[in-house]
This record gives C-alpha cells, structure tokens and sequence, in this order.
C-alpha cells in the first residue's frame, strides 16, 4: 500500500484505489476470507476487490515492480468507469431522488432529476461497478421500462385514424415529460416528423397540447388555467376533433363544492369578446328546465343580469355545468 505513495508509476492509481488494512488475526479477516481467496504464498496478503464486491486479485506471492503494474492495470480494465468521490455523490443522490419521484408516479420530474447528471455520464450507460453508478443505471432503466410503451402506444394508435385524437393526446404528454430522456431522442423526434408531415394530425397535435395543459391545471387545482386553455382551444379550433374531450374536462372539472362557493371567480365572456370577472349567483329557466339567463357578481360587488345567448359557447358551457352541480 506504501508503493501506492511512493512510486511514481503508481501515484497515477492512487485515488482509484482504496487501501484496507486487515490484522490476520481479527474477527474481520476471517469474515472475509469466508468471501475471498488468495493462491498461496504468505502474509502479506493482497487483494483486489471491485466496487461491486467481484475479486480481481488475491495472493500472498511477493511478485516484481512490472508484475504489480501489470495488476493494477488488468484490475482497473476489468473495473468500468471509476467516478470521483464527487462524482459518485451526485450520482447517487439523482438516483436515491428519481427513484422516489418515479415512484410517486411523477415520471417528468424523475427523467429530469437524472438527466442533471448527464454531464458525468449517460445514466444507463454509466459503464461501472459503483454503487452510485449501479443505482442510477437502474433508475434508467426503470424509467425506460415506462417511455417504451408509452411511445410504442402512440405509434400503434397511428395506424388507425380513428384512434389518431388519443395519439395526439399521448404525444403531448410525451413532449412535456420525455423531452429530456436523451436515450428516446431519436424515437421522439420520429414521431414529431409523423405528426408534422401531415396536416391532420399536426392540427390534432396543436389541440392536444393545449387540453394536456388543461389537465395539468387541473392537477393544480388551477381553474382559471383551465378554463383560459379551454376557450383557446375552442377559438383556435371550433371544429377540432379533441374539443369535445376539453368541455368534458371542465365539466368534470367544476366540482359541487366549487360550483356552491362564494369565491368562485371565473372569467365570464360575451359573444363580442367583452368579458369580466365574477360568481355567478343564480340563473333562470324557462319552462323546459332550460338555463335563459345568469346573475353574476363582479369583484366590485356589481350584479350583472346577462342571458344566455349574449355569451360566447364557453361561458354558455360553465353556466351550465355550474348549473348542474348545484
């Protein structure tokens, strides 16, 4: 272990290896020599031992300056990647993170959790017998256990036009969580080629986009997104194939709890494009049980009495979904 010192050929080592000192005598050589073999010779003994626990040298045979370089050199080709301590640090806290964020089901905030390591090593390829590098090695692959059928899945729904809404869907979900998973890169990039090469679907593709920033509102508990995404989608595409999915979301989305609250501020807007903020209060209906017209009060405690037919088709939709959860 002094040479490691001492000798200039094997300074260069130094920091690869991490020396441990055994009194033959001591409850711990017996341990490990339950593990570990040596080929003879007398104590001094050495081992070489590989970050994962495999033995790459053991031997109590006094051998030359050059044979001992030899041994290093075979040990250390046999070893992967050695990472610096730091290195392995910050390997190991990306992997101990992504993997609890992929197991609360948060796949976008694990791959960009482990992809901040990137610059170290590609997580998957890390090449090494390290416990950090083993670790995040597995995260990835966990994690790709995810992306490969989520990308398989859009591709098969392609094939079928009927199921080309729900590709889109799944696509935009794909563009927000799986834009940094650097070993899809070129998966992804095919399917966004597909989608722009054909007018259809890269108008579908547009709509999905902005019903999955819907949902993630919706996941925030962000009404007023939601409801700002859906009359986008609305405007941009009146006729759009994924339309129908947004009014359901935010029917869904105006819980009876929020219907009934006093502080449920929506943007209401007219058919002319005037809009204010308020709660609506009451609505009135006709004989059929049809909503004609709504009271709303705005932040200025003002009461506007509006009918239906003024407002444009979005505000007609949550006057009536309010109505209905009431």
């Amino acid at each position: 272990m002094k040479r490691f010192g001492t000798d200039p050929q094997l300074q260069k080592y130094s920091e690869w290896f991490i020396p441990v000192k055994l009194e033959t005598s001591s409850d711990q050589w017996k341990s490990f020599r339950e593990t570990y073999k040596h080929d003879g010779g007398m104590s001094p003994y050495v081992f070489i031992v590989r970050a994962d626990g495999e033995q790459l040298y053991g031997s109590g045979k006094r051998i030359s300056a050059e044979e001992l370089y030899s041994v290093v050199e075979d040990s250390i080709s046999k070893s992967g990647r050695i990472y610096s301590m730091p290195q392995a640090s910050a390997l190991a806290t990306a992997a101990e993170s992504a993997g609890s964020q992929l197991y609360d089901g948060d796949l976008e905030a694990a791959i960009k959790t482990l992809m901040s390591v990137r610059k170290i090593g590609m997580p998957g390829q890390l090449n090494s017998f390290a416990s950090a590098a083993i670790a995040a090695d597995s995260v990835a692959a966990e994690i790709d256990a995810k992306v490969a059928p989520q990308l398989e899945a859009i591709k098969a729904e392609l094939e079928d036009e009927q199921r080309a809404p729900d590709a889109a869907i799944k696509m935009a979900a794909a563009l927000r969580q799986l834009v940094r998973w650097v070993p899809r890169k070129d998966d992804l990039n095919q399917l966004k080629k597909q989608f722009k090469s054909d007018e259809k679907l890269k108008s579908l593709l547009e709509q999905a986009i902005i019903y999955d920033e819907m949902l993630q509102a919706q996941q925030r508990d962000n009404f007023t997104k939601l409801l700002s995404g859906y009359r986008n989608l609305v405007s941009d595409f009146p006729d759009g194939l994924i339309v129908p999915r947004g009014k359901l979301l935010l029917e869904s989305a105006v819980t009876p709890e929020l219907a009934k609250a006093d502080d449920f501020f929506v943007m209401w807007q007219s058919a002319n494009g005037f809009r204010t903020s308020g709660v609506m209060k009451s609505a009135k209906k006709n004989d059929a049980g049809e909503v004609v017209s709504i009271s709303i009060v705005d932040r200025r405690d003002k009461t506007i009495e509006v009918t239906l037919e003024k407002l444009d088709v979005v505000s007609q939709q949550l006057a009536a979904a309010i109505v209905a959860q009431r």
